[in-house]
């Protein structure tokens, strides 16, 4: 029953084509959820995961809270930093002026 489920499972996934590796268009539009979890993403649950007793009080976290509200215990308040007023769930908009060191502006713009 279960190496069915693994087999309709695994239908739905795309597989990568390496024959061209000199595309110009990147292989997965959304960062590789469409072939499954993204090896980063394990890396970065894993340290969450480990480290999650510090995660709390006021967080801040970019373009959603999704990590903080999954890993932190306590939470006071969630901050969610993204780049233009696009977000509507975004508390901080925030601009980033590479030539002046990366100083960010908060608020609104």
């Amino acid at each position: 029953m279960i190496k069915k489920i693994f087999k309709l499972i695994n239908k739905f996934k795309t597989s990568v084509n390496w024959n061209n590796l000199r595309r110009l268009e990147p292989i997965s539009r959304v960062f590789g959820f469409d072939r499954g979890t993204p090896i980063d993403r394990v890396y970065i649950e894993h340290f969450l995961n480990s480290n999650k007793q510090y995660i709390q009080g006021v967080v801040c976290e970019i373009a959603e809270n999704t990590y903080s509200k999954k890993y932190g215990s306590n939470i006071k308040a969630y901050e969610i930093l993204h780049y233009t007023n696009d977000n509507p769930r975004a508390t901080i908009i925030c601009v980033f002026l590479l030539e002046l060191f990366g100083i960010c502006l908060g608020g609104e713009l």
